[in-house]
């Protein structure tokens, strides 16, 4: 928020008429399973909470406003074996069937 790092959820508070910027990260990786080796979750952003595509905005103030960025989760999915090659290792998109 105005180049300023915020972790979510993050709440301000600016006066009437000032100006916002808003930029998300995307994606946003983290390790959380102790299977897989590594990074092996990420976050990709979708779109805010009132259908904005853009990642860089800027708002200008005046009332309250609520915005929350919408993300689709991924799973890293590891596949090896030393004795054939086995397909199916890469990014899934969370609960995504498979075909």
């Amino acid at each position: 928020m105005n180049g300023v790092k915020k972790v979510a959820p993050a709440s301000v508070v600016v006066n009437h008429g000032d100006t916002v910027t808003l930029e998300i990260v995307t994606p946003q990786e983290r390790d959380e399973s102790g299977n897989v080796e590594g990074i092996d979750t990420r976050y990709s952003f979708t779109k805010w909470s009132d259908g904005s595509t853009a990642k860089v905005r800027t708002i200008t103030a005046t009332g309250n406003v609520s915005l929350t960025a919408q993300m689709k989760s991924e799973y890293l999915v590891s596949v090896s074996s030393s004795a054939v090659s086995i397909p199916g290792s890469g990014w899934y998109e969370k609960a995504a069937a498979s075909h």
